[in-house]
């Protein structure tokens, strides 16, 4: 069963591949390392809500709070490497 999501997702991916392909470089392996990484979190918290809406329906609010909190700690964790990282490093 695919959903709307998951399709959604497969486009963000081919539309970050292509633009990847134009810059190029360590910049385009960024952009399409960083779509992929977003789109494997996102793809396990879809997953983890469809489990928690089969085994315990009445739970599903809950599930959708933690996927929001993994989201927005994945996103603290790249942005806080981010800017630890040396820029000169990407040349």
């Amino acid at each position: 069963m695919i959903l709307r999501a998951q399709i959604g997702t497969l486009a963000a991916v081919a539309v970050a591949a292509c633009i990847a392909w134009a810059v190029g470089g360590p910049i385009g392996i960024g952009v399409l390392g960083g779509a992929l990484l977003g789109c494997a979190v996102a793809g396990l918290c879809v997953a983890m809500q469809m489990k928690m809406a089969r085994e315990a329906p009445n739970r599903v609010m809950q599930a959708m709070g933690v996927a929001f909190l993994v989201k927005f700690l994945a996103m603290i964790a790249v942005g806080v490497a981010l800017h630890l990282l040396d820029p000169s490093a990407a040349s």
